[in-house]
């Protein structure tokens, strides 16, 4: 088998390439829209974001935010599309138009909380509290456990998403260091030369990858870096919205089904509902046991 969706699905159509947005209604807030149309549009990164939303070997787009749209697409009874954005993942006004303009409803794809785009977007309540990591090659771990022999040092290059928010906490994290943003975690994994010493990401994230590549090991140093709150993004300035899905994540902690899924998704455990044995390795490499 490979990595599925571990809980019941609704009907969903996954678009590859972006389809036409549905204009907003004037005068109608979007969860009217939502119930009207009976349809929830929910936006997903096009760049692989394990293990939050990405495409198996099968072809399916799976993950733990992919679940959660499936969740708040029950809760609400309405059918669901998932939609491409190939975005930064501060790149608040792109996400701001998307939302705006009903391309989308609501961004799930692992985005953390950052100020940085707080004036563009609404914000959820935070569904997730996880770590700023390394990911770096297993003989050279114990360079990492460190955090103040991490700032003193000044021969260290760093790769790190290209994005505004990591580079901010990055550069305040390790003054000396240089920091060097790259497209896709692959392009770390995949470096021949050992160019970088290290590749700087969410620590629960960059774990999945250790699976698929076991050369490298998840470092989160001591005393911890920083905590970085998950929350999904959406339309600023329509509070009936925010709350309702605010409401729903309440709901969603208090029953369950997020510590289920962290579990699941990111330690690799046992669902309650036993799906298959999480394994990235089965899952986005097609590799069989």
């Amino acid at each position: 088998g490979r990595m599925q969706l571990s809980r019941g699905a609704v009907p969903a159509i996954v678009h590859r390439e972006p389809p036409a947005p549905i204009p907003p209604r004037p005068g109608v807030g979007r969860l009217g829209q939502i119930l009207d149309r009976d349809l929830l549009r929910v936006c997903y990164r096009s760049r692989e974001a394990l293990p939050f939303s990405y495409f198996n070997d099968a072809g399916e787009l799976v993950g733990l935010d992919v679940e959660m749209a499936h969740s708040l697409a029950q809760g609400l009874e309405v059918a669901l599309e998932l939609v491409p954005v190939d975005a930064e993942l501060s790149d608040g006004s792109v996400m701001a138009r998307n939302l705006a303009e009903g391309y989308c409803d609501i961004v799930m794809s692992g985005s953390v909380m950052s100020m940085d785009t707080v004036t563009e977007v609404a914000f959820s309540k935070p569904y997730l509290e996880l770590n700023l990591g390394f990911l770096v090659r297993d003989h050279r771990r114990n360079e990492f456990q460190s955090r103040s022999a991490l700032q003193d040092r000044d021969d260290l290059r760093i790769a790190f998403p290209n994005d505004r928010y990591y580079l901010q906490r990055m550069a305040g994290l390790l003054p000396h260091a240089e920091l060097v943003p790259v497209e896709s975690v692959r392009e770390f994994l995949d470096e021949p030369d050992e160019r970088f010493d290290a590749f700087a990401y969410i620590a629960e994230a960059a774990s999945a990858w250790s699976l698929l590549y076991p050369r490298f090991d998840v470092v989160v140093p001591e005393p911890g870096l920083l905590g970085l709150p998950l929350a999904y993004e959406l339309p600023a300035g329509d509070s009936a919205w925010r709350h309702a899905v605010d409401a729903w994540l309440e709901l969603k902690r208090a029953d369950g089904t997020v510590e289920q899924l962290y579990d699941y998704w990111i330690l690799g455990l046992e669902a309650v509902e036993e799906p298959p044995r999480w394994s990235v390795l089965r899952d986005v490499l097609g590799w069989f046991e």
